[in-house]
């Protein structure tokens, strides 16, 4: 993909439409949230396997993550989980089309996994993601060498500053240490 000029930004669905194995994760990653909550509609149960790996923000799609968020505040709560209490919160087409990818609940633990992995992999490409967007912004690459050479240096500064800082405490506690063994009085440590 030609990179945009400096001022111009790439938007994430940009940089992934051109490629090809990102677009693919992403794409099984939806067909595997979609069948672990189908699974965890067919059987609650379930989400014992892999509720406590899993946060509501590991799902992709928003409607995910707040089917997610309902099926643990249920869960919590003791409260049967199952369509005719979700039906009040979401629409019965989308919570049938969940049930019918269901898997088994042997699944769910790989597909909770398989689940956090993918986030994982989609934080670690919006991060990248991101640090592209900042490049670009930059005017050229001098720019981003002055401005890592002087945080570099405001880092060594505040090492330098803190290393002084307990020397001189060392030997202040040193100089009295010394100066009671003089006057031949006791240590207090």
């Amino acid at each position: 993909m030609p990179l945009k000029k400096q001022s111009q930004q790439i938007s994430l669905r940009e940089l992934t439409s051109t490629d090809d194995t990102v677009y693919t994760i992403l794409q099984e990653h939806e067909m595997v949230e979609k069948k672990l909550l189908g699974t965890i509609l067919l059987s609650p149960g379930a989400l014992g396997f892999c509720g406590e790996e899993l946060i509501a923000e590991d799902f992709h799609s928003n409607f995910h993550q707040e089917l997610f968020r309902k099926l643990i505040e249920l869960y919590v709560n003791k409260e049967v989980i199952d369509v005719v209490n979700l039906v009040k919160f979401f629409s019965a087409s989308a919570l049938t089309e969940l049930l019918s990818q269901a898997g088994s609940i042997i699944e769910a633990k790989d597909l909770g996994m398989r689940i956090k992995e993918a986030a994982i992999i989609r934080k670690l490409y919006t991060g990248a993601f991101e640090q592209i967007n900042r490049i670009i912004r930059k005017k050229n690459v001098s720019e981003i060498i002055a401005e890592s050479k002087k945080t570099l240096d405001e880092s060594t500064k505040k090492i330098t500053y803190s290393k002084e800082a307990d020397a001189r405490s060392i030997i202040k506690k040193l100089t009295e240490e010394r100066n009671l063994i003089k006057e031949k009085k006791p240590i207090i440590v």
